[in-house]
């Protein structure tokens, strides 16, 4: 049995971000897998900035650069959770847990309103894994995964149950300083989460279909507008190679790169952009 005691790692208090996305699941007769396609992103900041409520000092949370979602404190491993407009607290995350337990009562978020639901959940199972060259604690419980300092592999606050309404929910990248450490990563990534992971703008960039993904080689990607570029990215936005034209589709080779989440930035032939994004296992 593996101890959190020994590889938890605190939950951040400062400069932190959380990046999460809606996706749609899009299939279509002519291709063997479904196309996920970018529908929605939030951005959540931790800046550092105390509140006190109930005479409990917590750590605020904002939508980056905009309002107010409620606050966080952590007490013996566990993240307590204070919606805005409340003084009620709730639990988020437990991980001083052990297999079998039941959690009762954890608040649980839905897409990106601010409503929410409270639920029980129950521990399957413990283990760790590495990213940014570290161990972390991992707590696969029937209503998500948890992730020690980082909060759900579905989003900081997002539902945690598999859905059958062909949407996606992911946390899609969690930095902290200066460095990203989710999606997973063996080594070290310096940089911050992107702040400008594309929400398509334009009938265009919607039209974007990225196959087989996820993938362990070749993506292609394929589209009725035509493009003038496109380029693979990681999540700090740094490009890493661009894709080739194929006819009338664009291919690029992942073979060569980690696992892991990147995007696809592409610009039309008329100057609108468009961003999508392609796992690599």
């Amino acid at each position: 049995m593996i101890s959190l005691a020994q590889e938890y790692v605190p939950w951040p208090d400062s400069a932190s971000i959380w990046v999460n996305t809606v996706s749609n699941v899009v299939w279509s007769p002519m291709q063997p897998t479904p196309s996920i396609v970018l529908n929605d992103v939030n951005y959540f900041c931790m800046s550092g900035a105390d509140t006190v409520i109930s005479a409990n000092t917590y750590k605020q949370i904002h939508y980056c650069g905009e309002s107010y979602k409620g606050a966080l404190r952590e007490v013996d491993q566990t993240i307590y959770f204070v919606p805005r407009d409340s003084v009620n607290e709730y639990l988020l995350y437990d991980f001083d847990v052990q297999p079998g337990d039941t959690l009762y009562d954890v608040y649980v978020g839905t897409s990106f309103h601010e409503d929410f639901s409270l639920v029980d959940m129950v521990v399957n199972n413990i283990d760790t894994q590495v990213t940014h060259g570290s161990m972390r604690p991992v707590v696969y419980l029937n209503g998500g995964t948890w992730i020690s300092g980082i909060g759900n592999h579905q989003g900081l606050f997002m539902e945690p149950w598999p859905n059958v309404s062909d949407y996606l929910l992911e946390l899609h990248c969690f930095s902290h300083l200066d460095s990203i450490y989710y999606p997973w990563t063996t080594g070290v990534v310096f940089g911050t989460c992107a702040m400008n992971v594309g929400i398509e703008t334009s009938p265009e960039a919607a039209m974007i279909q990225v196959y087989p993904n996820p993938t362990t080689s070749t993506i292609t990607l394929q589209t009725e507008t035509p493009l003038k570029q496109a380029w693979l990215t990681d999540l700090a936005g740094r490009r890493l190679m661009p894709m080739l034209p194929i006819g009338t589709q664009w291919e690029a080779d992942l073979s060569t790169l980690p696992s892991g989440m990147y995007l696809i930035d592409v610009l039309t032939q008329e100057g609108k952009k468009g961003v999508s994004k392609v796992v690599r296992e």
